[in-house]
């Protein structure tokens, strides 16, 4: 089975995803089994709906985990898009730090 960050298991959390369900979450877009994009929205059936007609990544599958709490879905997305590098995600860059330098004394 496929997993992630230790002991969490995709295959006890990830399921297919409910078409009534109008929660946010982290859903994965598969072609083949294999995971082609994972992303993140508060309203995941709409989104896939979107994907759909956009047509632009190749999938016939989808699962999803329902994820109330936006800061723990943008960790998740990351933590998944980094383990397992779909073809369809583009790398996040990390956000430049701001460094405060203080002024030279004369």
């Amino acid at each position: 089975a496929l997993q992630l960050c230790g002991t969490l298991r995709l295959s006890e959390r990830i399921r297919e995803l409910d078409m009534t369900s109008t929660r946010g979450g982290l859903y994965f877009l598969l072609l083949a089994g294999a995971i082609q994009y994972v992303g993140i929205s508060r309203c995941i059936f709409i989104r896939l709906e979107t994907h759909t007609k956009e047509g632009r990544i190749p999938f016939d599958e989808t699962r999803c985990v329902e994820i109330e709490d936006r800061s723990w879905r943008d960790i998740m997305e990351r933590a998944y898009i980094a383990h397992f590098l779909p073809p369809h995600n583009r790398a996040r860059k990390p956000k430049p730090s701001v460094v405060s330098i203080p002024e030279a004394s004369p």
